[in-house]
Parts: C-alpha cells; structure tokens; sequence
C-alpha cells in the first residue's frame, strides 16, 4: 500500500523495464513494488541481505517525493514492512500486534498507544514487536503517546459510511466553530500568536494554499477576504503550487488550510515559502468538530469568516 507521490517514478520504470520487468498499470505504486523485487533480487540493483526489510530500506533510497508505504510478502507472511517520508504514518502498540495506519483515527479501534515515525523511517511490524531504523539505517527509538481520543470519537453509529457521516455534521461543526468566538464582534490578534497584531497590519496580500475540499473553503474565504478586508486575495491549489516558481511578496500573508491528513501537501509548500519571511496562518486549527476521514470545508469556512472580520 502507498500514500503519496512518486516524483520519479517514470525514471524508475524505464529503468525497470530495462531489467525485465513488465508493468500492468500506469501508476506509482506498482513502480514501488516492482522496485522492491528487484532489490530483493539483486537485479543490478544494489540490494542488502535479500530479506524484505532490507529490500524496503534499498528501495526508498532510490525514491524521490512523498511516501508512506506498508509492504507485505507472501516469503514473510508475519512481517509487515512500513516507511515513511513526508507523508503521514503511525504504528499503532496493540496488546495483541502492532499496526500502522495515516491517522489516528484509524487506529482507535484497536489501540490508543502510537508512535510516529519521522521522515526516513523504515520498520518491521509483527505481532511480537518491532525494529525501527532511521533514514540512516540506525536503530531509532520513537516516543510512544497516549492518543486523548477514544474510539467512540469515529464510531459510525446511524450512518452507512464516513461521507453521510460528516455531511450531517455540518450544523453540529459550524455551531462548535462560531461558538469560539460567540458574544465578540471581531477575533483578537492574539488568537494568532503573540506578534499577530503587529505582522497582520503590515499585511499587502493573501495567499490560501489548499487541497481537495479545502480549497472550496479557500474560494469562498478569497470573496470575503477581498470583500471585507479589502486586499488582494489568490488561492493556489498547493499540490500544484509547490512545483512552480512563484513571486515572493514579503508582506503577503499565506493562509494554509487543511482537513485532516490533507495538512501534508500544504505544509510542504509552507516549508519552502516560510524561510523568506512569509507569515504562514493555519486557520484549521480555529475549527471544532470531531475527527474526520475526509472533513467537508463548512468547519473551516466560519473560522476564515472570523478571520476576514
């Protein structure tokens, strides 16, 4: 399984294809297993012991961009093979196994103790333990928390699935979000940290970097931006904006929205623009509403009204 992008996979297929292997599919993914076997295979490919921990940690050394991967052999039916770089990814410590997944939520059901694995990560799951080993290929230890929510917080009750689930939502999460700042006409600067009022007056320009249903909240937050505020305001789908060059404007303010594990793609770009100067705002964090596995924009949207105001 992989959650992510693949930058250079197309160079990797060709180089594959040169080695034999025959592809079925036009995605990444299989570019990533294919890769592993060859690893493991030592096909020209530099591999390590022939095991699959090793074949992983020889493959994503030939991967460029995001990935979160969990990899599983048929040879070694009890292990299950994770990595991670710049994507999200967490072992889940079960009384009875260990378990990964890309957000807590998932792992509720069956555990509330989890590790985060950091960027370069790769480790061997099994129901008796784990290795983990740093991008370095040396053995890591990862503090283990306690997560504050329970599983009841991601039961379906009524609902068939997660998207009826969180469209009837929507009252409950405008309600909890506006409820912040019931009884005031306007939020405080300080909401937004301790310079905020100083850094907000100096501001020329905004820029909402946002994916998926994100973004919708961002198109509706540009109108109300430019409407009330009275600056110029452009959104920018961030999975895209971060492969382009852009013009720096020192005094624009980025606003970074974000649902759930969707905070990945946008914070990359942030990485890249925050180092100049820009003041980067997560308005996500102003929204109250239950954990999500695919939050629709009506939580953020009253908190960038707020912001506007």
């Amino acid at each position: 399984m992989h959650n992510g992008i693949i930058e250079n996979h197309q160079a990797l297929r060709e180089q594959l294809e040169g080695l034999g292997y025959c592809f079925t599919s036009d995605t990444d993914t299989e570019t990533i297993a294919d890769l592993i076997e060859a690893c493991r295979a030592g096909r020209r490919i530099e591999s390590a012991e022939g095991d699959l921990f090793s074949s992983v940690r020889c493959a994503v050394g030939y991967i460029k961009g995001a990935h979160a991967l969990a990899v599983v052999s048929e040879d070694e039916p009890e292990s299950l093979i994770v990595a991670r770089e710049r994507s999200p990814l967490i072992v889940g410590l079960g009384e009875d196994g260990h378990y990964a997944a890309s957000d807590a939520s998932a792992l509720l059901s069956v555990t509330r103790r989890m590790m985060y694995l950091e960027n370069g990560d790769v480790a061997r799951l099994n129901r008796s333990g784990m290795a983990l080993v740093d991008g370095a290929g040396e053995a890591a230890v990862r503090e283990v928390i306690t997560s504050s929510l329970s599983a009841d917080a991601v039961r379906l009750g009524e609902f068939s699935h997660y998207m009826q689930e969180e469209v009837f939502e929507q009252p409950q999460a405008l309600g909890n979000t506006l409820e912040m700042v019931a009884g005031t006409s306007k939020l405080q600067a300080g909401v937004f940290g301790a310079d905020a009022a100083g850094v907000c007056a100096e501001v020329d320009s905004v820029l909402i970097l946002a994916c998926g249903t994100s973004s919708y909240a961002g198109m509706v937050a540009r109108y109300w931006i430019e409407s009330i505020v009275g600056l110029p305001c452009n959104l920018e789908i961030a999975s895209e904006y971060r492969y382009r060059k852009s013009v720096f404007r020192p005094q624009q303010l980025v606003v970074a929205i974000s649902h759930s594990g969707k905070r990945r793609i946008p914070s990359r770009r942030c990485n890249t623009q925050k180092p100049k100067g820009t003041v980067i705002l997560w308005p996500s964090a102003m929204c109250r509403s239950r954990p999500s596995f695919g939050k629709p924009p009506c939580g953020s949207s009253p908190a960038l009204a707020r912001k506007s105001v």
